[in-house]
């Protein structure tokens, strides 16, 4: 199902400001996510964690780099998932930007994923 060029564009820029926006909170040094990081004990990373979040948002929402930014987003947000499930935290956070963006890029660039 092809999508026109404006609707994949506006779907990807939801889940792109999603994951940007988490980047900004962690730049921002939001308490409760400062707090959940440090339980893990990587608080003092949460500037680089931001960094990234942003940086692959762009990657993800910019049209020419759009693969890379898939690719990068899904792995940050699996090792995400896998450490929230390791240190017994709650794992709805990065499994909905999973899920959503899985779905989203399914929907919106089909051919990522035929082999």
């Amino acid at each position: 199902m092809e999508l026109s060029n404006t609707v994949s564009f506006i779907l990807i820029a939801v889940i792109g400001a999603v994951i940007a926006i988490s980047g900004v909170a962690k730049l921002a040094r939001v308490k409760k996510i400062e707090m959940t990081l440090a339980k893990m004990g990587v608080a003092q990373l949460m500037p680089w964690f931001g960094i990234a979040e942003i940086t692959f948002a762009v990657l993800l929402v910019y049209p020419p780099t759009n693969p890379i930014g898939f690719i990068l987003c899904a792995c940050y947000f699996s090792g995400a998932l896998a450490a929230d499930l390791s240190h017994k935290n709650p794992i709805t956070p990065p499994l909905v930007i999973l899920i959503t963006l899985f779905s989203i890029e399914y929907i919106t660039h089909p051919a990522l994923f035929v082999p």
